[in-house]
């Protein structure tokens, strides 16, 4: 072993090439890997080798790697091998750790550069498959309320939803309209605003007239949709209204 280890330190660099120009495109047999794994089963590399190969490369080193591969995509096969390989496996390389603001500002640029990149139909398919029935975790959904987005955000986000409209044409089914609607009524129950916090919106909207358009609006929005019943506890309310209103207007008049 260590006399053929030895002669292939001294081969020179155009025998190498050679080699790897013969051997280029080759694929082993399944019973040939399976010798070479049976040949190396149990076999340890020494300290001084892990060192060499936990040696990281230099930046040319990976440039012509990285040079090496491209336009070579990978097989429907060996995606397949590697997706079952990692399946239920955390990225443990990472776990507990957090990339540093000048590795996030070099992700950002990266994306940057990406723009007007569109996943396929299939690509989005499998990312929503994915993601299907993972709720966000309590820690998760307390930090996406408390983020507080930037004046500048906020303006770039309205500039790209301009003149977007995902729901054109379309309509929610009759169950998740009777979600919503149980969903709104459980917020209000929950939510009891004080007498005195209504009489201060009271007098916030007092005196304030909506303008014909916005009324115009209003009725075409309820136009053809049949109005429910208002409850009794409703009228009363209404009833009670109306006649503090013109009991006011007869004491202005006196």
């Amino acid at each position: 072993m260590g006399a053929a280890s030895g002669e292939r330190n001294r081969r020179s660099a155009e025998a190498r090439a050679k080699l790897l120009a013969a051997n280029f495109g080759r694929s082993l047999s399944a019973e040939h890997r399976a010798k070479i794994s049976a040949a190396l089963l149990g076999h340890k590399h020494s300290a001084e080798t892990r060192a060499k190969m936990s040696k990281p490369r230099s930046a040319e080193t990976r440039a012509k790697m990285s040079a090496a591969r491209i336009g070579k995509p990978l097989s429907a096969e060996t995606r397949a091998k590697m997706s079952a390989a990692k399946l239920g496996k955390p990225n443990s390389a990472r776990i507990g750790k957090k990339h540093s603001a000048e590795t996030r500002a070099k992700i950002g640029a990266a994306s940057r550069g990406r723009k007007g990149r569109k996943h396929s139909a299939e690509a989005r398919a499998k990312m929503s498959a994915a993601k299907l029935g993972k709720p966000f975790s309590a820690e998760h959904r307390a930090k996406l309320a408390a983020r507080v987005f930037s004046a500048e955000h906020r303006a770039k986000l309205a500039a790209t939803r301009v003149g977007r409209k995902p729901f054109l044409g379309k309509k929610h089914t009759a169950e998740t309209l009777a979600k919503m609607s149980a969903s709104q009524r459980a917020k209000h129950a929950a939510r009891s605003v004080s007498a005195e916090t209504r009489a201060k919106i009271g007098a916030a909207q007092l005196g304030k007239l909506m303008s014909a358009e916005t009324r115009a609006k209003i009725s075409a929005a309820k136009l053809g949709k049949k109005r429910k019943p208002f409850s009794a506890e409703h009228r009363a309310k209404i009833s009670a209204s109306q006649r503090a209103r013109r009991a006011a207007q007869l004491l202005e008049g006196m």
